[in-house]
Order: structure tokens, then sequence, then C-alpha cells
């Protein structure tokens, strides 16, 4: 099935099926694309609450928006139990605070967005958000609004949030740090691997090493590459495919460039028997 690459989504930004589009008309003004009907309604949502800059000021795509389900529905109300409560909030007579997780934030707008939306709601007193660990601190009367009714706009606005819970934040930080440290030390062992290689080549092509003992070095230096290429490096690549996407230019981009023509220059010279093979300098950029 086809796609338009001129249609995305007046919400998310991502490409359209024009043969499924969603359309809406919200004012005189020419009938708008959707990619689903969760994008339509938190459209309309933004529209409705006055928040439209938003779409002017956002420097990235968005997520389309998960539906809230019945389940899930289920989930936040628990929050509103007093019992529960005690793990993750503070409460006084009138007064009730707690931090906030909440997901697929992308860009400072978003934060403008959410932040807007929940400070206008009733017996809410205050919600910020922190720009770098994207928690937010929350103060509200829950003899006017339930916790679960916030959560629920954060969810309507398309940006799952729960309470932060410690030993939750704590799991997810410590996941992250393992896993970079392996993409780390799979690049270092591909960068050390790779020059032990190529320093017999580069030193062979003036002594006259034979042309099978050069192709092999290349094949092992592609085997030892690729792995760094497609996971060590795969952040990079990932982070410029977004920036992309959102027409921003930012240093992932250059970078993810640079390693994946090195990469395919070298894998192409090495099926080809051409001159030069860069592996030993994409797994020293990497690293």
């Amino acid at each position: 099935m086809s796609t338009s690459t001129d249609l995305h989504c007046t919400h998310c930004g991502e490409p359209v099926d024009t043969t499924d589009a969603i359309t809406a008309r919200f004012t005189t003004g020419p009938a708008l694309p959707f990619c689903c009907y969760g994008c339509k309604n938190v459209y309309e949502l933004i529209q409705n609450e006055g928040l439209s800059e938003f779409y002017s000021i956002r420097t990235h795509s968005l997520k389309p928006p998960v539906a809230l389900s019945n389940a899930t529905l289920d989930e936040l109300r628990i929050y509103d139990m007093a019992e529960i409560q005690k793990d993750f909030a503070k409460a006084t007579d009138t007064r009730c605070q707690t931090t906030l997780l909440i997901e697929d934030i992308t860009c400072a707008a978003c934060i403008w967005l959410i932040e807007r939306r929940i400070n206008s709601l009733s017996g809410v007193d205050s919600f910020t958000i922190n720009h770098s660990s994207l928690r937010a601190t929350l103060v509200w009367d829950d003899a006017v609004v339930r916790l679960s009714d916030i959560l629920e706009q954060i969810f309507a606005l398309g940006y799952p949030a729960r309470p932060y819970k410690i030993n939750d934040a704590e799991r997810h930080f410590e996941q992250a740090r393992r896993e970079s440290l392996l993409r780390l030390a799979i690049a270092g062992l591909g960068m050390m691997q790779n020059m032990m290689f190529a320093i017999p080549l580069y030193m062979g092509l003036a002594g006259g090493i034979t042309g099978q003992f050069e192709y092999l070095f290349r094949l092992i230096s592609l085997l030892v590459a690729t792995p760094v290429v497609f996971y060590s490096a795969r952040p990079f690549f990932s982070a410029a495919v977004r920036d992309i996407k959102a027409r921003s230019l930012t240093m992932d981009v250059p970078v993810a460039t640079a390693i994946g023509l090195a990469y395919s220059a070298s894998l192409w010279t090495t099926l080809t028997h051409g001159a030069e093979v860069y592996f030993d300098s994409v797994a020293m950029f990497t690293f």
C-alpha cells in the first residue's frame, strides 16, 4: 500500500496513507489529515483549550497517542485511594503533593502544552515539569479534583503519566545504564580489534601483503565493525531519523551520516576488492 510523502498527520507529523487518511474540518479552511482518531481527538482538544500555539513552537514529531483502555482507567482510579497514595504522595489537611513520571515528551513544546493544560484545571495549585528529568511536581486539592482525573487529562494529550515511585525509577535508570555501558564496551572492543587488523593492512600495502590475506583481514574487520554500527551506534541513527522527520538538524544527523556512509563504502569496497576500507575509523568514531 503506497503512502504520499506530502501528506502528514496534522498532530503527530507521521506520514499518512492517502487511502486510509482520516480528515476533519475544524474551521472554514481545508480539511486536515490525521493518521488515527487519537491524533484527531488530541488536536481537537488542543484547539478547544486555546493551546494551538503548541504546533508553531514544537521542534520534534510526536508519537501517535495510545487509546486509553478501560484497564488503564481502572489502574488510574487506584491512585485515588488514600492508602495507595501514601506510597508516593505527601498530604496535608487541604493539599496533596506528588511527583509524576511523564513519557513520550520530545521537546520543550510538549512541556509547555502539558503544563498549560494541567494548570488550567480547577483544583490544581501548581504543576511544573523538570526539563532534564521529565518528572512533574504536582500540588492539588483532592477535594476538588482527583489525581486520576489529572492523569487522565495528561493521557488525553498523548503522554502516558503515572506517579513516580523510586523503585521503578531506579530500575529504569539501571537498565538504561547497563545498556549504555554494553554499547560502549562493544564499540571499544570493536575499535581495538579493528586496529589490530588495520595496522597490518596499512603496513602491508607498502610491504607487499598478498591479496588473499588482505581480503581475509577486511572480512574479519567487517564482522567486527558490524555489531558496532548496528548496536553501539543505533542511538545515533534512531535520533537522526527522528530529527530528520521533524526537520531539525542536530549533531546526531551528521554523526549517523558519517558512520553509515563510511561503513557502507567499506562494505562495498570489501565486496568489490576496492582500494580502501575504513572499518577501524567507523569503530573509533562510534566509540
